[in-house]
């Protein structure tokens, strides 16, 4: 059975523990198994000391997965993932991972964004800053390093399953 690694936004949330069930066993009416995430992934506050191993004990279970899975929606109305997201996509990139991130919108960022936007005078999108958007929903670190499934993350783990499928054949 292939393991999944998965960070998600939900493991902030007051019920984190128990979403986390409810996904290890979706997970598994998939064929997969969700790897166990420590006790200290959901608590809100950590001294250095068991954050950072906590980090460590994180990037061995990526290194024991065959396949990770990021939560890619928007946090905390920032038109931006999580950033545990990014850097979980970026080492299961630089560790030759199969990565998957999901999102419920996945539009251009540009479409997504709620502040101002204009095109400047080089014909791009930008914000009021005055930095451009990439013609993605996420950056193209995060987006060309992984496969994006617009959905939930039972909807990544059907696509995922069809393509574990389609590789044993």
């Amino acid at each position: 059975m292939k393991k999944i690694y998965l960070a998600s936004i939900d493991h902030l949330k007051k019920d984190g523990k128990q979403l986390y069930q409810k996904y290890s066993q979706l997970a598994q009416q998939y064929g997969f198994e969700l790897l166990d995430m420590p006790d200290d992934y959901f608590k809100l506050t950590l001294d250095e000391e068991r954050a950072n191993k906590l980090a460590n004990d994180k990037l061995e279970l990526m290194k024991k997965s065959d396949i990770i899975v990021c939560d890619c929606n928007d946090f905390r109305c920032d038109n931006e993932p999580m950033g545990e997201s990014g850097l979980t996509l970026g080492i299961g990139y630089g560790l030759k991972k199969a990565c998957y991130c999901y999102m419920s919108d996945a539009r251009k960022h540009s479409e997504r964004y709620t502040g101002k936007t204009h095109v400047n005078s080089e014909g791009r999108i930008v914000d009021e800053n005055g930095a451009f958007f990439e013609n993605d929903p996420l950056n193209l670190m995060l987006y060309y390093s992984s496969k994006l499934v617009q959905g939930s993350f039972m909807d990544c783990l059907k696509v995922i399953e069809k393509e574990q499928k389609d590789v044993c054949r």
